[in-house]
């Protein structure tokens, strides 16, 4: 079907131009109202020659034409896709493409279809490459995948189709991406898994990571089928303290749905909150960390370690710090009162007892006690913050073990050694710094050991150390001076119940950072050495020495944190299952450090949860729990999240569906209808005629004309 148009091309400046040109016009015609029709209708044709020249009109031959919906088909392929369905017998990759090779004739008929492949982002494809496209060693990020196809489309989709079963999907706010999608989102379900009766919990999970005393979310997806009018009570324990709970309502004989528990984290490190929902149980695990460290810094003589130590601190964002430092001893004498001086008196009350708990980590540097006069009750608190989950840093030098200062305190009992009888502790003369423990978190910042070791072994050396007595048993030795002599311990790391402890008999580690320009990696050595032991002290570093794994396994590490490898250790691993079922069991030792057991085959297949305790020299040392299943009937995939699924399709004005349960028929009565579009085929621009022009000439030449045979 073919239109003529006629649309002026003039732009703003042409039509206040013309209007500006009709008023001088009509000013102009009405002072010559005595001239003849004859010349007035002349000079009126010339006019109406040159406004149309000015509206630039142009004739517009369109041709109309029927566009088809524009649909973008987004099939899953992470790693879950490659889940083998027991009742299906493959892939739920594979039933997808089964069910979109079905009908995909019907749908690229009706429909400007585009093909995606989706997992961590949305890529682009074809359905010759979908076909034999495999699940790929990644996991689903819907919200990252949305929004790339909705850049893709240029928000001018009519219709989106979503092909997965939403399992580990990592997005980190998917309320954005659903706010951008303006056409219906129709997702469909892709397993073939059979509806469990009664109330079943399909996910448990919350950030990867937190912030400590801010508030924390974490989401259940669950299903209910046949439990029509119950209500079910839920709660989160942490440990065995309950932290958030709920009750829902089940209104319908197959219902769906997502409940968030919101709670404040009062615990640092990976922390471990377990749901009960009905008889469902499940675990999830967060790491809990500050905003900002707090750290306390306490030098009893300002030096170059004090300095370069204190600007690192300062310039790091993650860090808070608050510093003291003394500049006059109580042996000074002065002829003036302290409220003269510009130095403040040493705040010891205030550092020691009123704020020291309000700190996350307490730097102590070459400071001696007792040539202040402090009580012990002091070092009793310094104990108290260890053992409540504070972090301590003791930096050697000079005074600080001096005359026996600490001996026989509360604080040398928190020390990760013991302090030798004495006045002589300090040791003078250059040494190399050598690593004794690379395998502990500490000192392990990114590369091979060979890499690392050849940092260590190209550091400038170091001038000064303190003499210390025997590691204490938990202790872990972490470097030792290696003056050509028999190796000292320098840095020491020690952990107390809640806290932590490191002693570095140095202080003069700077020396690495003034030597960045002679020798390469030594500055950011410093800065990685520094980071670290701050985040050791704070709770920051993951030191768990046993580790449950999926398949019933234990790793154990010593302190050290190689392979533990110990005849004398004793591991036991509970299983926990429905209807009170538990058993204990003694794994076998495989390896040094690793244990493991065989499921028993009396076992009943379902759910479980596991828990490891390692004994080691008496006592526990450590303690891993997870949730396993066993049977051949569960999936080794994560299950179907139709909650999850049916939230989008609903927030964007689409449906869910069982990709198993989908009737073509019925989606293809709700197809968007065809669009019809009009394309300019023929564009003439008549105004650039020069018929105009030459008509305009001719009316004023007949015009002048008249008005020389009329005399005028």
């Amino acid at each position: 079907m073919k239109q003529i148009q006629l649309i002026l091309d003039a732009g703003w400046s042409d039509f206040w131009l013309a209007g500006c040109f009709l008023a001088l016009l009509a000013a102009y015609f009405w002072r010559s109202a005595r001239y003849p029709r004859r010349i007035l209708l002349l000079r009126s044709l010339a006019v109406a020659a040159i406004l149309f020249f000015l509206l630039k009109p142009s004739l517009l031959m369109l041709e109309g034409s029927v566009s088809k919906p524009r649909l973008a088909v987004l099939v899953d392929v992470s790693s879950n896709m490659g889940t083998v369905d027991a009742l299906a017998g493959k892939t739920r990759l594979a039933q997808a493409r089964r069910w979109l090779e079905e009908h995909r004739g019907e749908l690229e008929e009706k429909l400007d279809v585009t093909w995606f492949a989706v997992s961590e982002q949305a890529l682009k494809t074809t359905w010759e490459r979908l076909k034999i496209q495999e699940a790929q060693k990644s996991r689903l990020n819907l919200a990252k995948s949305l929004d790339d196809v909705y850049r893709e489309g240029g928000g001018q989709w009519s219709a989106v189709w979503v092909f997965t079963d939403g399992a580990g999907d990592a997005s980190a706010d998917l309320s954005h991406a659903l706010s951008q999608v303006e056409a219906p989102v129709q997702v469909f379900g892709v397993s073939a898994e059979e509806r469990s009766k009664g109330f079943s919990v399909k996910e448990w999970k919350g950030p990867d990571l937190a912030f400590l005393h801010m508030p924390v979310t974490l989401t259940a997806a669950w299903e209910a089928n046949g439990v029509k009018s119950q209500r079910v009570k839920a709660a989160v324990f942490h440990g065995d303290q309950i932290v958030a709970q709920k009750e829902i309502a089940v209104d319908a004989d197959f219902a769906v749905g997502l409940t968030t528990f919101a709670f404040i984290p009062s615990s640092l490190g990976k922390q471990s909150y377990r749901l009960e929902m009905g008889s469902q149980r499940r675990t999830a695990t967060v790491d809990v960390v500050r905003d900002k460290l707090r750290i306390l810094y306490l030098c009893g003589r300002v030096n170059a370690e004090y300095s370069y130590l204190r600007h690192f601190i300062k310039s790091h964002p993650s860090f808070e710090l608050v510093s003291f430092v003394i500049l006059r001893d109580p042996e000074d004498s002065v002829s003036v009162s302290d409220r003269e001086l510009a130095l403040i008196p040493f705040p010891a009350q205030e550092i020691f007892v009123n704020d020291l708990f309000q700190f996350d980590v307490f730097i102590l540097q070459n400071f001696s006690y007792s040539r202040f006069g402090l009580p012990k009750a002091y070092l009793g608190n310094v104990e108290r913050f260890i053992r409540k989950g504070g972090g301590l840093l003791v930096i050697g030098g000079e005074d600080i073990f001096s005359d026996g200062a600490y001996l026989h305190t509360a604080f040398e009992d928190i020390l990760p050694v013991k302090l030798p009888e004495g006045s002589d502790l300090y040791r003078p003369g250059s040494f190399a710094l050598k690593p004794r423990a690379l395998q502990h978190p500490m000192l392990q910042w990114g590369g091979e050991r060979s890499v690392l070791e050849g940092l260590w072994a190209g550091l400038p050396p170091l001038y000064g150390s303190n003499r210390f007595g025997a590691p204490r048993p938990d202790g872990v030795v972490l470097a030792v001076r290696d003056a050509g002599g028999e190796a000292e311990p320098v840095v020491v790391a020690r952990e107390i119940e809640k806290g932590r402890v490191l002693v570095a008999g140095t202080q003069s580690t700077w020396r690495w950072k003034l030597g960045e320009g002679s020798v390469i990696g030594a500055g950011s050595f410093y800065n990685q050495f520094w980071d670290r032991a701050v985040e050791y002290l704070s709770g920051s570093l993951d030191l768990e020495k046993v580790n449950l794994q999926p398949d019933l396994s234990v790793q154990v590490l010593d302190e050290t944190f190689n392979p533990l490898d110990d005849p004398s250790a004793r591991v036991e691993i509970r299983l926990s299952g429905a209807q009170g079922y538990s058993r204990t069991f003694a794994p076998r030792q495989v390896q040094p450090g690793k244990y493991r057991i065989e499921p028993h085959p009396d076992l009943p297949p379902g759910g479980y949860k596991a828990q490891a305790d390692v004994y080691h020299r008496g006592k526990l040392w450590g303690r891993s729990s997870r949730e396993i299943r066993l049977g051949q009937e569960f999936t080794t995939g994560k299950p179907l999240q139709r909650a999850l699924l049916k939230e989008i399709a609903e927030r964007t004005g689409g449906a869910y569906r069982d990709l198993s349960e989908a009737s073509y028929a019925d989606l293809a009565k709700q197809f968007p209808k065809p669009k019809l579009a009009k394309e300019i085929t023929v564009q003439k621009a008549v105004w650039g005629s020069s018929y105009v022009l030459w008509a305009a000439l001719a009316c004023l030449l007949l015009e002048w004309f008249w008005r020389i045979r009329m005399g005028l």
